[in-house]
């Protein structure tokens, strides 16, 4: 049987868990905020003062931002994948088992280093609500250079 300060020991830890869960899940949010923000600034900016050129910044913008969310959802993945593990703890330790499951790692909030396989499968096609919004930002700002969309010269 284990006694309550390792009950408490792993409902803690599975608090500062989804603490930082939700920590990460805000910054994705602030993060993409900041890409739109920035991004429509520039394409407000190439409109007004005439300079296509501004327009090839935002695919740059893009990916840079892109990778930075990339990196906080890999982090924010790995923390659930701990979640899991501890609520299978909590579980077998409600259920009163003699030897209750503890992850292989032991509790903890060190992480591996996300590789780049680890970022790739954030562009699978059920993610689209991550790298759909970049794609189209990315399109749309070539779209508007090509166009040669500017305040002097609209297309018509």
């Amino acid at each position: 049987m284990i006694d309550n300060d390792a009950k408490d020991m792993v409902l803690k830890a599975w608090d500062t868990y989804q603490s930082l869960i939700a920590a990460l899940g805000d910054a994705c949010w602030k993060i993409r905020s900041v890409f739109y923000t920035s991004s429509f600034a520039i394409i407000a900016a190439a409109f007004s003062s005439n300079l296509r050129l501004l327009y090839l910044l935002n695919p740059i913008l893009a990916v840079l931002f892109c990778l930075l969310e990339a990196g906080y959802q890999e982090i924010q993945e790995q923390y659930i994948d701990k979640t899991i593990q501890i609520e299978r703890t909590i579980n077998d330790m409600l259920a009163g088992e003699k030897i209750p499951y503890f992850p292989d790692d032991g509790i903890s909030t060190s992480l591996r280093t996300p590789s780049t396989k680890d970022l790739v499968r954030l562009f699978k096609p059920k993610k689209y609500l991550f790298w759909l919004s970049y794609i189209t930002v990315i399109v749309l700002s070539l779209i508007l250079f090509w166009l040669d969309v500017t305040k002097s010269h609209i297309p018509t």
